[in-house]
């Protein structure tokens, strides 16, 4: 009894810890965006010509984007270590069609054609829930990566007894050095561009997918970018 005790008190203090290193980096993440933000105001309100507080608008535009992904992305991390996220069967393919048609507009304002691949019936799940965020940050992560011009893939395949949701790009890839890091919080590599991205994005893919029973697998596509799969039990 002493010995369990010990174990429960063990994992108290470890759960106690994580979430406060979570708050103290949600909070250091946030704060900076907003700073932006004030700075930005403060010299539309006193720009001395129209061309000047435009760019000033402009940036606060960007700022507000920003900030609103990080915290929705806040609160999708919370609701894959958290919430059962279980609720009416969904197709998967119209889970990824619908996830889809939400990002068609950044993928526009980006110059990236997307494209969906994957017949209705092939899958259907209760966990749509927990499984739309990690699909979404898949794409977003795609889109955002991708040159002018570029073609984001996704799809869903079924095969014996696993379901693969799969998301191709021509963009840079993951610099091999940063592979065993990308799906840790916060985490974001020397090469990713300078104020985009939270550092979540997929270390919410793993928490769902260890919440599903999944895996998610990163691989570099053959002739430039990123394949990127989650790997479901059918």
């Amino acid at each position: 009894m002493v010995t369990a005790l010990n174990g429960l008190f063990r994992r108290v203090e470890a759960a106690r810890e994580h979430e406060r290193s979570f708050t103290a980096f949600a909070a250091h993440e946030l704060k900076t965006p907003l700073a932006g933000l004030k700075t930005q105001a403060q010299v539309a309100v006193i720009a001395p010509d129209e061309a000047t507080r435009n760019r000033a608008l402009a940036q606060i535009s960007t700022g507000v984007a920003r900030t609103d992904r990080m915290v929705r992305q806040l609160l999708d991390m919370t609701a894959a270590e958290n919430a059962d996220g279980s609720g009416p069967d969904q197709d998967g393919a119209r889970l990824l069609a619908d996830l889809a048609e939400g990002l068609q507009g950044l993928a526009a304002q980006r110059g990236v054609a997307l494209e969906i691949r994957g017949a209705t019936g092939l899958w259907h799940t209760a966990h749509a829930m927990l499984l739309a965020p990690a699909l979404r940050n898949l794409i977003e992560n795609a889109i955002l990566a991708s040159p002018a011009g570029g073609m984001v893939e996704a799809g869903l395949a079924r095969a014996g007894n696993e379901v693969r949701f799969t998301v191709l790009d021509r963009g840079p890839g993951i610099p091999d050095a940063d592979r065993a890091h990308v799906t840790e919080r916060f985490w974001r590599g020397a090469s990713s561009p300078s104020g985009q991205g939270s550092g979540l994005g997929l270390a919410i893919v793993a928490a769902v997918m260890e919440r599903m029973g999944g895996r998610l697998s990163l691989s570099a596509r053959e002739g430039g970018g990123e394949r990127a799969e989650l790997i479901l039990p059918a």
